[in-house]
């Protein structure tokens, strides 16, 4: 799997807003299948 989705949740939306979680997974666009995944809040 080569394709790496990244998500963050923040405290805002400005330039200096927090990061409070993080998450990322390895995914394959043509068959919908999830690969190892990461988590930390």
């Amino acid at each position: 799997m080569n394709h790496l989705m990244i998500d963050t949740e923040t405290l805002g939306n400005g330039p200096d807003a927090a990061i409070f979680a993080i998450g990322a997974v390895f995914f394959d666009p043509f068959t919908g299948k999830l690969g190892k995944q990461f988590e930390k809040f």
